[in-house]
Formats: structure tokens, C-alpha cells, sequence
């Protein structure tokens, strides 16, 4: 449930749009 938060944090460090695909492709 923490995913949404994770993932905002995650995008809000690195500040790139990858990173959203990173971590779709990682789950």
C-alpha cells in the first residue's frame, strides 16, 4: 500500500521520468 509513497519519494530523489519505468519494470 506504501507503493504510491515509495514511488513518490523515489521520482522526488532522482527527478526523472525513467525512474517511474525503472520500477514498473522492477515489480
Amino acid at each position: 500500500m506504501s507503493k504510491s509513497k515509495e514511488l513518490k519519494i523515489f521520482v522526488e530523489l532522482t527527478g526523472i521520468e525513467p525512474a517511474t519505468l525503472a520500477l514498473q519494470t522492477r515489480c
